[in-house]
């Protein structure tokens, strides 16, 4: 299909010139799958990309890369020099007819081929540049080589991960860019949507190394509030406990492995279920028959040390006891009577269990391509989200080399330039997101992330809690000065500064009228309750779309509203397990270990917030609202889509190999002096070999018999591993990295909580702000990870208390009288009366 012809439908219309190598080929995908007319744009001869693998048939041909299929779809290619003066000039006639410019080259590449921002800016002021790079525009790293290990050990996550008897772990493959691919989609189009307002483009600047940040969750705030560093002995599949021995939630089952913690206190009904279960087949010890499933056990204030560590005990000998139980069952039949019977469970699956999966399938998600250079049609993960209108969509197989030369060169002369943008409110040029008013119905990470780009940029965004069970968000530590209420979370603060909250009881029908009048009075309405919580309340989108036909409402859940897994409630950490994240983490002698908390919970909201913008544009045009179901799942899928594709294609299951990499030796992490201290060190070029040499002052091994070729490295991979961390195990990990880092060669420090604190590059960045809360006081939080040349972030509001503004969004926002309001907290709207409590 030709999205030329698609013209008004999601991104139709507007056009993206994609520079980038393959670092950034996913952000012009999204676009490209959004209907964007993306054009790729190769060096003559075609992108060095093309010779990575895994290949079609394993046939290393440029134009047979798995890699580069999986990245480039949708998008037309062309060749073009740009570094010569017939190539720029060509270049720069096409920006004058374009919106973006997706570019990776290292800062300062571009300014040097006289292409910088502003040299586009003069022929375009409204094109929107989006750099992707590994640290960004500017600081003391910027020049560091980055590869995947590098970038996952600077960025934190690293640390956090792996077997405490053993070496720190990446996930078994490279996953670093692309999330900072995603969020550069996600930036570009609310720097789209402020350029329909005012005519004005602007840059993005893009670091991976803080989109990487954000992925430890409340790994800052522990050490912001407590100076403790978590690592990976108490950082587990499902959170963090710094002090405590870390749970391990990967259980083995009949068939291979499963995800599952015992939940009890407001959540305890659900294990209750399987415990049942387990006691009707005769297989439940006393424990688990007498536990109480409804008590608080670790959230108690009143609690001493010596009782939670008592409590902490008594769940560790509870854990064991399902233990048996899981042997005897499959992880289908464990996750069927998850599904049917409600409980908190998820199998770990392998790409083969994703492919064959029922789910997928009956949702529609896998999408063919036909590929007729090869004669076949293949199947590919699809998208990761479904809109009513705005449709996610693999309108083509990536670009053969020059494939569209011609074509496009007869199309130029008929593209509208874009001088003379029309501007919808030119006066207001500070907020992107000035007058969007957005209603938060969600919870927890995901959700409530998603919601954050549009406060940050100025959008009113209304929290919306229920008053007896707040957002889970509330409970999750650290706490400040160790209490844990509900206004006192460095979690919950993460994903809720510059928002508003109200607290209403949507068990009332004066709740319910009021839930009404705030989404008639929004924009966006976004939720991430289990599917059919609010259509069962009357507040589904059915229900509301005729009380506001503009309203663009998104349901954000594990996995999607329909399909025959959609009622399972999980969390990120369950999605991490079935999307095939945990399988692809650990030691190839060992079972997974898993990777760190709720990876896909950093993945669905940069889609969820590219869904959102798409869909305002189009309600711009067309005046209409619509729905957009996303399936977290679904999302994070999309980082896996080569090895998918290796699957489906060549019949390869991507294995776990610690740190290991096909393309490079060494490529570890070594320990360093002091205290679980480590450094990772990635050599993928001879190149590299031989430098890596001369700094450990023996260069001529780069010659020796065992290691002169990578072949030969990684024949005696054991042993090289052994020989570099004789060097590194004397120096300090800061002193490995910046030797190594002067010399060429990646490397980089596994840095914990404080060293993300002190790094200077982050510093620089300005990635930590400090907000001041009434409770708390002050402490710091993220900021996104980009930076917008032309309306910054303006401002940063610490995270509501709960029902903070309950007032002030009935009386001022929504225009309820003192009288009606005061009648409200009577009744217990917001909560208990006072004198109920």
């Amino acid at each position: 299909m030709d999205n030329q012809s698609e013209t008004g439908a999601g991104l139709g219309g507007y056009r993206a010139l994609d520079l980038t190598d393959e670092r950034g080929y996913l952000c012009g995908k999204i676009l490209a799958d959004m209907g964007a007319d993306v054009i790729k744009i190769e060096p003559p001869g075609g992108d060095p990309g093309r010779l990575n693998g895994p290949f079609y048939h394993d046939e290393r041909d440029p134009e047979k890369s798995l890699f580069w299929w999986a990245w480039n779809t949708s998008k037309r290619g062309i060749t073009l020099d740009i570094t010569s003066a017939a190539g720029r000039a060509a270049f720069l006639e096409m920006v004058k007819k374009s919106d973006f410019v997706i570019e990776s080259f290292a800062p300062g590449y571009m300014a040097k081929l006289a292409l910088s921002y502003d040299d586009l800016a003069k022929v375009n002021p409204g094109i929107i540049m989006i750099s992707i790079t590994a640290f960004g525009q500017d600081g003391p790293y910027i020049h560091y080589k980055a590869p995947d290990l590098v970038m996952m050990a600077l960025g934190g996550y690293i640390y956090l991960i792996g077997d405490e008897d053993r070496r720190p772990l990446r996930i078994s493959v490279p996953q670093a860019y692309y999330h900072a691919c995603n969020e550069g989609a996600a930036a570009g189009l609310i720097a789209l949507w402020h350029r329909e307002r005012t005519g004005l483009g602007q840059w993005i600047d893009v670091s991976t190394q803080e989109c990487l940040v954000w992925l430890t969750f409340s790994n800052h705030a522990y050490w912001d509030f407590q100076r403790v560093s978590p690592t990976r002995a108490d950082a587990g599949s499902a959170g963090l406990q710094p002090g405590q021995p870390r749970a391990q939630l990967i259980t083995p089952c009949k068939d291979g492995f499963i995800l599952f913690q015992p939940t009890y206190g407001q959540q305890g009904p659900l294990t209750r279920a399987l415990a049942t279960w387990i006691e009707q087949e005769g297989m439940a010890p006393e424990l688990m028959r007498t536990f109480d499933w409804d008590v608080r056990l670790l959230n108690d204030p009143t609690l001493t040390e010596e009782e939670k560590e008592e409590r902490r005990a008594l769940l560790r000998e509870l854990r064991e006891t399902f233990k048996p139980f899981f042997l005897t069952k499959t992880k289908k039949e464990l996750f069927d009577q998850a599904i049917a019977k409600g409980f908190l469970l998820a199998p770990v699956n392998s790409l083969h269990d994703l492919a064959e999966d029922r789910h997928f399938k009956a949702r529609g998600f896998w999408q063919t391509v036909d590929h007729p250079e090869v004669g076949e049609k293949i199947r590919y993960p699809g998208a990761p989200f479904i809109a009513s209108t705005s449709r996610y969509l693999l309108r083509r197989r990536a670009p053969l080399i020059g494939e569209h030369n011609e074509e496009i060169r007869r199309e130029m002369p008929t593209w509208p330039e874009r001088t003379g943008l029309p501007a919808w409110d030119a006066e207001d040029t500070t907020e992107v997101f000035k007058g969007l008013k957005i209603a938060d119905f969600t919870w927890v990470a995901a959700g409530p992330r998603a919601a954050r780009y549009f406060a940050d940029h100025g959008a009113t965004v209304i929290k919306v809690e229920n008053p007896d069970r707040p957002d889970i968000g509330r409970s999750i530590p650290p706490h400040r000065d160790d209490i844990s209420e509900p206004d006192r979370s460095g979690w919950f603060a993460l994903y809720n500064v510059n928002k508003l909250d109200i607290a209403i009881n949507l068990r009332l029908p004066e709740g319910l009228e009021l839930a009404k009048r705030l989404i008639k009075w929004a924009d966006v309405l976004i939720e991430s309750n289990r599917p059919g919580a609010l259509r069962g309340l009357g507040l589904g989108y059915e229900a509301v779309k005729d009380l506001n036909p503009g309203l663009i409402y998104v349901s954000s859940s594990q996995l999607g509203q329909t399909g025959p897994y959609s009622r399972f409630g999980g969390y990120g950490h369950h999605a991490a397990a079935m999307t095939g994240f945990h399988d692809l983490t650990g030691w190839p002698d060992r079972p997974p270990c898993g990777l760190f908390w709720a990876y896909t919970d950093h993945i669905s909201p940069q889609y969820m917030v590219t869904a959102i913008v798409t869909a305002l544009l189009e309600r711009q045009r067309t005046g209409k609202g619509q729905y957009i179901d996303q399936s977290q799942n679904e999302a994070g899928l999309q980082f896996l889509a080569p090895h998918f594709l290796d699957y489906v294609v060549n019949g390869r299951t991507v294995e776990r190999n610690a740190n290991r990499d096909p393309h490079a030796a060494p490529h570890n992490v070594y320990q360093c002096v002091g205290v679980d201290r480590w450094c990772a060190i990635a050599v993928f070029t001879d190149e590299e070999w031989r430098a890596f040499c001369r700094v450990i002052g023996q260069p001529a091994l780069a010659q020796d018999s065992r290691f002169a070729t990578l072949a030969l490295r990684k024949q005696n991979e054991d042993e090289l591993d052994q020989l570099v961390e004789n060097w590194t195990i004397n120096l300090t990990a800061e002193t490995v990295m910046h030797r190594l880092q002067q010399a060429g060669v990646p490397a980089g420090v596994l840095y914990n909580a404080e060293d993300l604190h002190c790094d200077p590059q982050l510093r620089l960045r300005q990635h930590y702000v400090t907000v001041d809360h009434s409770v708390i006081g002050p402490h710091q939080v993220d900021t996104l990870p980009y930076r917008f040349s032309r309306t910054p972030v303006r401002e940063y509001r610490p995270e509501p208390c709960l029902g903070e503004h309950n007032a002030y969004v009935c009386t001022e926002i929504l225009g309820l009288s003192d009288e009606d309001f005061v009648r409200y907290l009577e009744i217990g709207v917001f909560g208990l009366p006072e004198a109920e409590l």
